[in-house]
């Protein structure tokens, strides 16, 4: 069972039967500013819940709250442009993968997060997981999981593309 509430301003899954464990959506990728008002509010709702976990902000690394914790491990790379990211953050090796799939068609660009390229990102999937360019459950699930990421992540200015001029 999954649900979606909206607390706070924030939007938070709930998923579990027996046991009712909440998140931020965009856990990883948005982060709580007053942790105490989120508990507020969460237990002001009409839903139950049993455990809700969230993480702090990168790149505090020291505990920051009086609650329970656990360590986790995370891999974060700060990015601020495309041209920045292409010439000093990535390997020549990348780089020299990149040029390869230029020469076949691939275009690697700086492009907006938005409709044209969730649609273009379902039409990959579609072919890639099904391998006919048939519709799957995999490729249905990876689409929507796409979708889910432009509707709660709408305030990135741009992501990193790669559109085969095929698609």
């Amino acid at each position: 069972m999954r649900s979606i509430i909206k607390v706070c301003g924030k939007e938070i899954r709930i998923e579990g039967r027996l046991i009712r464990m909440a998140q931020l959506e965009g856990d990883g990728y948005e982060y709580l500013e007053d942790p105490k008002a989120m508990l507020e509010g969460l237990r002001e709702c009409k839903t139950r819940i049993d455990l809700f976990s969230f993480m702090q902000r990168l790149p505090e690394t020291s505990p920051k709250y009086a609650y329970p914790m656990e360590w986790d491990n995370l891999a974060a790379l700060p990015v601020t442009t495309f041209d920045h990211w292409w010439t000093q953050q990535i390997g020549f090796k990348a780089r020299n993968k990149a040029k390869q799939g230029e020469k076949k068609g691939v275009v690697v660009r700086e492009a907006p997060f938005d409709d044209a390229l969730v649609k273009g990102y379902g039409r990959f999937t579609t072919r890639t997981l099904s391998g006919r360019g048939r519709r799957t459950p995999t490729s249905e699930r990876a689409s929507r999981r796409y979708i889910a990421w432009k509707r709660h992540f709408s305030t990135v200015a741009s992501s990193l593309a790669h559109i085969s001029e095929t698609i």
